[in-house]
This record gives C-alpha cells, structure tokens and sequence, in this order.
C-alpha cells in the first residue's frame, strides 16, 4: 500500500481504511512519540506476531511500532527495542504492502504532530465509568 506521514489529524480525513477511533489512534500514538503505526488487513492481523493496539471500532488492525525495511513489496515492522530486531523474533515481521500501511510522524517527529481530534470522549462532558 502505502506510508502516510501524519502531521495532523486532517491528514487522514481521507483515509478510507481507517475508522474515525482508529484515526484517533493514529494520532495519538505519532503524538506520544512513536515511531509509526502499522495498518493490517483483518486476515493479516491473525496471521503475524504482532501486539495489536486494542479490541474494537478498527484499532484491533493497528500495530504501534518502526519500519525497520521495506523492500519494493513488503515492509519490515518490528515492535523490538532492539537496534537490529531478529526478522524470526515476536513482534518482528514482513508484511506485504498489497495489505498493510505505515503511518508515520514528520520528520521532526512527535513535536511535530498535532494530537487535536475531533472526538471528544465522555468524560469531557462529566459521565464518569
């Protein structure tokens, strides 16, 4: 597929594939520092060793992460804190780019990543859990 550089949330208003929580998400997580968020396939999702973000409304395809390598038809994502992730290791893996997309912050990185979403979340409007 495809990398999008996310400097904000109106950079994936357009982004048929993910939800608007998913986007959030996205957002958040660029925001909060980290490297790139990966986008699977439903299918894709069952079959790599990946930690997905969480259950629900789009975000269980989600993957938070770095690009280690990207050839011309798939990426390498890695979730490891090693330097030089071990392509077998948990977490670590190929993906095909027909399947998946990265997210990724600008070049300044987090400081240059808007986090304002549109949604608001009920807490805002005084309903506790």
């Amino acid at each position: 597929m495809t990398r999008v550089e996310v400097g904000e949330y109106d950079d994936l208003r357009g982004d048929q594939r993910l939800r608007s929580r998913a986007k959030d998400a996205v957002v958040r997580e660029l925001a909060d520092g980290s490297d790139a968020v990966l986008w699977l396939d439903d299918w894709l999702v069952d079959e790599k060793s990946f930690d997905v973000l969480g259950d629900g409304a789009g975000i269980e395809q989600l993957v938070v992460g770095r690009l280690v390598a990207e050839t011309e038809k798939a990426y390498l994502f890695t979730q490891s804190d090693e330097r030089d992730p071990d392509v077998d290791a948990p977490g670590t893996d190929w993906v095909p780019k027909s399947y998946a997309r990265v997210y990724e912050s600008p070049s300044g990185g987090a400081d240059d990543v808007d986090d304002s979403v549109p949604q608001r979340g009920l807490d805002e409007f005084g309903v506790e859990w």
